[in-house]
């Protein structure tokens, strides 16, 4: 391909992605769905064929990622596998839960598994966008010697960061950032003879600075993505609740661009396993990084694929049960929903209970349903309740059983009386109290915006 047509072949995919982006934030504001729900996903991907062509188009030396199909699935499959490992960390350290997730299995974990599949796309882009503009070029430092004695001190914090983690999560969760770099830098620095170690032990820094700059910007977008979503993520943090920026207590953010050293680390220790290809290029040549990678055969690479496939699904099963803590809002799920009127709603149309509030917005609408204004006003909180903070409708249900009916009656009530009341009644699933202050503390917020939350006369 000439030199100008990779340029048009380029600045096509920028079109496209940023046409893409904008239709699908604006059908994302709008609650259209698949938008509302999927709209991480969407962005995301626009998002990185941008910063890749962008990279591209300032330096064609530097190939298009979306040109290699090879090493791209290879970044997909293993970002997903990577992060697969910290929702293990969180099943201990309970950080983060998920809302609004699809209630068709199937359709919940290829969701979520190219959600997780952006992550190292998405640094690496820009780490390679930033690369283009030669940012931090001429960033040296004199030589720092790695001795033996360094990596072991090293080995022993990554060894001491995850035990610390295990034993003290509330304490110590922000060391699960740094372990994954602790332990595997000294083996890519040792066997692969490549990484970020040897780029300090030769007085270069330009791409560990890259990459803490791709961490920050990054971090700041999937916390933008995720803000506005039907589906996201919300966090429980301790001691940092209340002060956030989207839905990321604001000192959060500290965490990204170590996060983005950990995730380099890890895939180039793939690399050198002869597990993954390299993302990397030799500046100028378009030839790919020159790491100390074994060979395997293809039967090992298979087994080591089918392995982590299952450790994969098992983590996804474990998510359902632990991290995953509401789905789809179904109106049947209601208790102001009786049978008779669920089966209107569905000849109609209506399976989710955002597009129940739509309904229920017109007093023209619900009354063709046969819903009475009494009953409205009820079915109207409920679903409000639903809606909040993704509780979704199952949990909705459970609150309107034990007395609290609206979001209002959830704003007066704390959070040690709700889980008291909740574990009396239904014990199973376990209440959290991190998830339930959060729950309090959206319906205060909302309580305080809104006087009474009724519907529209």
């Amino acid at each position: 391909m000439s030199s100008r047509s990779r340029v048009m072949s380029a600045r096509r995919i920028i079109g496209f992605a940023l046409a893409a982006l904008a239709v699908s934030t604006a059908g994302m504001l709008a609650g259209v769905e698949p938008f509302a729900s999927w709209y991480y996903l969407f962005a995301w991907y626009a998002t990185i064929a941008i910063a890749d062509a962008w990279g591209h188009l300032r330096d064609p030396n530097r190939p298009l990622l979306l040109a290699r199909p090879a090493t791209l699935g290879s970044l997909l499959a293993w970002s997903a596998v990577f992060w697969f490992s910290f929702e293990l960390w969180n099943l201990r350290l309970e950080n983060w839960y998920y809302v609004n997730a699809a209630d068709h299995r199937a359709v919940r974990w290829t969701g979520t598994a190219l959600a997780f599949a952006t992550v190292l796309p998405g640094l690496f882009t820009f780490v390679k966008l930033l690369a283009a503009y030669r940012v931090a070029e001429g960033v040296r430092t004199a030589p720092v010697r790695v001795t033996s004695g360094r990596i072991r001190i090293l080995v022993l914090a990554g060894i001491a960061s995850a035990v610390l983690v295990l034993l003290w999560p509330r304490r110590f969760y922000p060391l699960v950032w740094g372990v994954g770099f602790f332990l595997i830098a000294p083996f890519n620095h040792r066997w692969v003879r490549r990484g970020l170690l040897v780029q300090i032990e030769e007085g270069r820094w330009a791409l560990v600075l890259r990459l803490l700059v791709s961490g920050a910007i990054c971090g700041f977008l999937w916390e933008l993505f995720n803000f506005r979503a039907r589906t996201k993520w919300i966090y429980t943090v301790p001691g940092f609740e209340e002060l956030k920026l989207f839905e990321m207590p604001v000192l959060g953010f500290l965490g990204f661009p170590p996060f983005a050293l950990e995730c380099y680390e890890m895939y180039l220790a793939a690399v050198g396993l002869g597990l993954a290809r390299d993302w990397e290029v030799v500046q100028g040549s378009g030839r790919e990084g020159g790491a100390a990678r074994r060979s395997i055969g293809r039967w090992k690479r298979a087994a080591t694929g089918v392995v982590l496939a299952a450790i994969s699904f098992f983590t996804l099963a474990l998510m359902d049960r632990s991290t995953i803590d509401s789905m789809t809002s179904r109106p049947a799920d209601l208790p102001a929903v009786d049978p008779a009127l669920a089966e209107r709603l569905d000849a109609i149309g209506v399976r989710d209970v955002a597009e129940l509030r739509d309904l229920l917005a017109s007093p023209a609408a619900a009354a063709r349903l046969g819903v009475s204004d009494s009953a409205r006003t009820r079915l109207w909180d409920q679903v409000e309740l639903a809606l909040l903070a993704g509780i979704g409708s199952r949990q909705a249900a459970r609150l309107v059983r034990i007395g609290v009916e609206s979001v209002d009656g959830l704003a007066r009530i704390e959070a040690p009386e709700l889980e008291r009341r909740l574990r009396s009644a239904e014990p199973e699933p376990r209440p959290r109290p991190a998830r339930l202050r959060v729950w309090i503390r959206a319906a205060r917020t909302q309580a305080r915006r809104s006087a009474g939350n009724l519907p529209p006369r």
